[in-house]
């Protein structure tokens, strides 16, 4: 004897599988319990995460906002991050209110302290890149894309700058790979330590 499904019973059963395949969550990564990618897909490339971790402020040990590097090649030498032409993307979510006049604070701050001899700041590039520095709500998104042409910026997903100068790319980069990160705790997490 010969067992069947009725063909209304399969559609539905195919269906319902289709269903619960596309509405599986992407992989992600848990980071001091916010979720972030544990891949970042960049024009055709899949980057890995690298490393992931949460600036810490103040003794009171602020969250301030979760991040993970994303690259082709797992690497923890900075240096050989830094001097990397392949694409390198730092992704981060805030934790916290942010106000746009203490991130331009910072910035400037990090920007010269990883700025020795023989580097030079091209200020056209400082200046456009501080002035896109915004007011930021907790649970909004920012990504860094590095590339060998300079650096893009996206905020919530919106392209918010685009700087086709890789020296100022690299040392905003430093500004967590560099030798004045924000923090080294984080500097380490991020290098996958």
């Amino acid at each position: 004897m010969r067992f069947s499904i009725p063909r209304f019973c399969s559609v539905f059963v195919f269906g319902s599988v289709l269903a619960v395949c596309f509405s599986l969550p992407a992989h992600a990564l848990q980071v001091d319990g916010v979720e972030l990618p544990d891949t970042f897909a960049y024009e055709g490339q899949t980057l890995t995460a690298n490393g992931s971790g949460t600036r810490l402020y103040s003794f009171l040990k602020i969250k301030v906002y979760s991040a993970t590097l994303y690259l082709p090649v797992k690497n923890s030498n900075p240096e050989q991050i830094l001097a990397s032409k392949l694409p390198r993307v730092l992704h981060l979510k805030m934790r916290v209110d942010a106000k746009r006049d203490d991130a331009m604070e910072a910035w400037a701050y990090y920007l010269k302290q990883n700025c020795s001899s023989p580097c030079k700041i091209n200020p056209q590039s400082q200046a456009r890149f501080l002035d896109a520095q915004a007011n930021l709500k907790e649970g909004d998104t920012e990504t860094y894309f590095f590339t060998a042409q300079g650096l893009m910026i996206k905020r919530n997903g919106q392209d918010v700058l685009n700087i086709g100068d890789a020296d100022f790319a690299n040392l905003v980069l430093a500004g967590w790979l560099g030798k004045e990160p924000t923090t080294e705790a984080l500097k380490a997490k991020l290098l996958g330590n």
